[in-house]
């Protein structure tokens, strides 16, 4: 049965005969009847036999469309996604400035050379999961294992560490092997700058409006602003690398936008902090032109001037696998002065990095404390309730001092468990995955479970107080009071909810009391009309 559904698959995908057509000569020759349907699942299981035709030659030569591939195994190698976009612009870098250029339309490589490219290497493409699915799966004790591994002998095999006898595995604060040279090991990241004033963290936070009756509960912000990144790193030994900052939004920048830009903790022959270099692109962000860039300006201010590297004296360099970080300009050059690249795991970067972990969390908060000042302050010398490019180094500088100082930049590479190398994320947990947001979960629902609790009895103990205070026939005195608390709180609807469930908690508590308690049905009347209707406006205007 299996051969004689093959032969009429293998017939229907070469084009020789119709599904309807085989399933009769299926039965007329075989006497089994095959329905055409399942014909042509087969069929579409099934890969295409027809004589290999010439087609039209690509344009690009056939070295470097290989050139071209090679690179993108090696980056697969590292587990580096690699998208249609990402060898599209590969490609067009490969024949800009040439004769290849204009044989395309519009200068850039087709939808028809980038398939013929992968058929003529046998490729395959596949879609790419989201990150925050692939984090509970890589940040896991083994994958850390692995990584830690893989650093020790790479810094050992580049004479930057060398192995340690008494380590001890399971001892947290136990080092698998001493740096001996931290000044020759940096790890440098991203992180976006943006002057809008709105942007707020993921949780919710709470806000105090409406403290007067003038206030309607608008707040002054900044819209818009423009926005950019910043580049920041660190030494194992705790000295800050001097920063990249990126202007977004134009290809040109103003000189004045770069005045009182912060500085690295290296100093240089005069005894100054480097100071940081400037750039923009459309979308604020960073290239392969770029990444080379500074990679090679901080090793020529910082390392070159300290000691001649080889590939026998090399340096290391630590950072995630972000495709715009590796190019093939990039990999060449750190292999011919000798600088030894090193990834961390794919999506574990909110526990492996060190910029992540402390640097960029400490950053953060001091940078929208700057803006605010700095907003008020644009606001009493011009009138201008706005902030612009030219304002950011005034309101990044002091935070981005202060969250890459030497203390800070010892707690990261301490936090990631490379200088001192204690492995750190893999003590963490021993089972499960070690996501950050995992512990934070934890901590969140221990305090959710709290706040509940303490809610619980808080509730409670009012409802105990207001059973005394029915008792005691203190009805009127309540009554005159809500109605008071009511009118106080006229422009306050926070207020007005809290009264309201304090007379509804009273109102709960009036239901318990005997039938012949005096004055209940005058109470309850009052009530009601503080109160109103449910679903209607009360007397505050407010619907409860």
């Amino acid at each position: 049965m299996l051969f004689r559904t093959k032969w009429a698959a293998q017939a229907v995908k070469n084009g020789v005969i119709s599904s309807r057509e085989a399933s009769t000569r299926v039965l007329q020759k075989y006497g089994v009847q095959l329905h055409f349907s399942t014909i042509c699942k087969a069929a579409a299981k099934l890969k295409v036999v027809t004589p290999e035709k010439p087609g039209r030659k690509s344009f690009i030569p056939p070295h470097a469309e290989k050139d071209l591939w090679e690179f993108i195994c090696a980056l697969r190698a590292m587990k580096v996604p690699v998208y249609k976009q990402t060898v599209c612009s590969y490609a067009n870098e490969l024949i800009a400035g040439t004769s290849i250029e204009d044989l395309f339309a519009h200068g850039v490589v087709d939808n028809n050379w980038y398939y013929g490219f992968l058929d003529r290497f046998h490729m395959k493409t596949g879609n790419a999961r989201p990150l925050e699915l692939q984090r509970g799966k890589w940040c896991t004790t083994a994958n850390m294992k692995a990584h830690y591994d893989v650093v020790a002998h790479a810094l050992v095999d580049g004479n930057l560490a060398v192995w340690n006898p008494d380590w001890v595995e399971d001892d947290p604060d136990s080092c698998m092997v001493h740096i001996t040279k931290p000044d020759r090991l940096f790890s440098s990241d991203e992180t976006r700058l943006t002057m809008d004033c709105t942007d707020r963290s993921k949780s919710r936070q709470e806000r105090i409006v409406n403290t007067g009756k003038d206030d309607g509960g608008e707040v002054l912000v900044n819209k818009g602003g423009g926005a950019g990144t910043g580049v920041g790193g660190s030494f194992a030994n705790g000295h800050s690398t001097p920063p990249l900052f990126i202007f977004g939004g134009t290809d040109t920048y103003d000189a004045h936008w770069t005045v009182g830009a912060p500085r690295s903790t290296i100093v240089d022959p005069t005894g100054r902090g480097y100071p940081a270099t400037f750039s923009a692109n459309k979308k604020d962000g960073m290239n392969h032109a770029l990444s080379l860039q500074y990679l090679r300006r901080i090793l020529w201010r910082c390392c070159f001037r300290i000691a001649v590297h080889t590939p026998q004296n090399p340096i290391g360099v630590i950072c995630d696998g972000h495709g715009s970080h590796l190019s093939c300009e990039l990999l060449s050059y750190c292999r011919e002065v000798g600088v030894i690249v090193l990834l961390r795991p794919p999506h574990t970067t909110s526990i492996s990095q060190g910029e992540d972990v402390v640097n960029f969390s400490k950053l953060k908060p001091l940078f929208r404390t700057a803006k605010a000042r700095r907003l008020l302050a644009k606001l009493d010398e011009t009138r201008s309730p706005y902030l612009s490019m030219a304002d950011m180094m005034v309101c990044v500088a002091p935070g981005w001092m202060e969250a890459f100082n030497e203390e800070n930049n010892r707690k990261a590479w301490a936090a990631i468990g490379i200088q001192p190398f204690t492995r750190r994320r893999c003590h963490v947990r021993d089972k499960g995955p070690m996501t950050c947001d995992a512990s934070f979960a934890v901590v969140e629902e221990a305090s959710r479970k709290k706040q509940a609790a303490a809610e619980d009895t808080l509730s409670r103990k009012r409802e105990a107080a207001v059973k005394e205070l029915v008792k005691a026939g203190k009805y009127a005195k309540l009554a005159e009071g809500a109605r008071a608390k009511l009118h106080v709180a006229r422009n306050h609807v926070q207020h007005s909810k809290l009264v309201k469930d304090e007379l509804l908690g009273i109102l709960r508590a009036m239901g318990q009391t005997p039938a012949s308690c005096a004055r209940k049905g005058d109470l309850e009347l009052q009530l009601q009309e503080l109160l109103g209707q449910p679903g209607k406006n009360g007397p505050c205007g407010y619907i409860f």
